[in-house]
């Protein structure tokens, strides 16, 4: 039969920060904490993001991101497939 029980981390914890600096800049950080998931043999990871956005003009934003900072990957579902840092550099215009 379908087994549900361990599919699921039974315990989460996150932290997440926003600070808006001078000059239209602003950082984000999450930190988050995700217990093992037993019947998919996936132990339990901590994973960090950071984001930086700068505020250019009232309708161009430029923004940088950087994905699973602390760990190059990690596990987060069973069969093996992991997800690995990832960098991500934005630019949105607006109007």
């Amino acid at each position: 039969g379908l087994t549900v029980e361990g599919n699921s981390p039974d315990v989460q914890a996150a932290l997440y920060s926003w600070l808006s600096l001078p000059y239209g800049v602003s950082v984000y950080t999450g930190v988050r904490w995700v217990n093992d998931l037993p019947t998919q043999n996936v132990p339990s990871y901590w994973a960090v993001d950071l984001n930086l956005q700068w505020q250019i003009t009232a309708g161009l934003e430029a923004s940088a991101r950087i994905e699973n900072v602390n760990d190059a990957s990690h596990l987060e579902f069973g069969e093996g497939r992991e997800i690995e840092r990832g960098y991500l550099l934005g630019l949105e215009w607006t109007f």
